[in-house]
């Protein structure tokens, strides 16, 4: 991974945003199936006003998370880059 090492995570905290990230990338995965002409209007209108709210809390709390990790480890930030983390070492990095 490119960027800076500005730390690490314990296992049991890398495993609660990485379910976030699934569930985002499962939702954003669904969307892209919006296009089928198997739904009518109706329902994908519904499924897509289903799908913005629970991106929108998804994204919320992983910027919770993002947050209390912060709070708890005081990485290094630079405004305008945004931290990123490896699943497979708990490593977390300062990217542009």
């Amino acid at each position: 991974m490119t960027g800076e090492l500005v730390g690490t995570v314990t296992e049991e905290e890398k495993n609660e945003i990485l379910v976030l990230y699934e569930r985002k990338m499962g939702i954003e995965e669904l969307a892209a199936t919006l296009d089928s002409d198997l739904l009518s209007d109706d329902k994908k209108e519904s499924l897509q006003d289903k799908m913005i709210a629970e991106l929108g809390k998804v994204t919320v709390n992983m910027q919770l998370w993002w947050d209390r990790m912060y709070e708890k480890y005081r990485w290094k930030s630079i405004h305008g880059h945004k931290w990123n983390i490896d699943f497979q070492t708990c490593e977390i990095f300062l990217i542009e």
